[in-house]
């Protein structure tokens, strides 16, 4: 497949599978935009890579849109938009729903028919 010139946008990019995504994206031509809910770790991976970083939190629709806009509007419109951000959940020792960052509202998970709803004009598996 080729990815040169492709405009790529990863979510959860600044860490682990995300970065790598990022990093092998970059290397093979696409202009990467690295969206992380750790903001300033997407804009310092971005810079080397020549794309742009980006702070959301994918749970938020508000802040989806955003990037997609600030995206499009800095590299282009999106052939490849990469859905790795995620959120977990554990019942294991020491972890209860109170200690969550903040409380979860009902189908927040449901973020890849968000997703869809949102971008289905983004789905462009002709051009990839």
């Amino acid at each position: 497949m080729d990815f040169k010139d492709k405009i790529v946008l990863v979510t959860g990019g600044a860490n682990g599978i995300g970065r790598a995504l990022c990093e092998q994206f970059a290397n093979a031509g696409a202009k990467v935009a690295v969206v992380d809910l750790e903001g300033d770790v997407a804009i310092a991976l971005a810079a080397p890579l020549g794309g742009i970083g980006l702070a959301a939190d994918v749970g938020l629709e508000a802040d989806i849109q955003s990037v997609v806009l600030e995206t499009e509007s800095r590299l282009g419109p999106i052939d490849i938009f990469v859905s790795n951000a995620g959120v977990s959940f554990s019942d294991g020792p020491g972890w209860m729903a109170a200690s969550a960052r903040r409380p979860m509202k009902p189908g927040r998970l449901a973020g890849m028919s968000m997703l869809w709803r949102m971008f289905s004009r983004l789905v462009r598996l002709c051009r990839v």
